[in-house]
């Protein structure tokens, strides 16, 4: 998001074109010169953890073989 403003893109195209790929795309403006989104994307990454863990154990206690 820091360099928008700088470069000739336009992040609602941008966006919407993502949605058009992926409509449950998660989309987190972040921004390292303000820290703005830092708190949003951390949250989102710990969430991706805990599934990650969730799965990974489930898988581990009902191995397929």
């Amino acid at each position: 998001m820091d360099l928008a403003p700088y470069l000739d893109i336009d992040v609602d195209r941008i966006t919407n074109n993502i949605r058009q790929m992926n409509p449950h795309a998660v989309i987190i403006p972040v921004s390292a010169k303000t820290g703005d989104g830092l708190a949003t994307w951390f949250q989102w990454l710990q969430q991706q953890v805990n599934t990650f863990k969730k799965h990974s154990s489930a898988l581990a206690s009902n191995p397929v073989g």
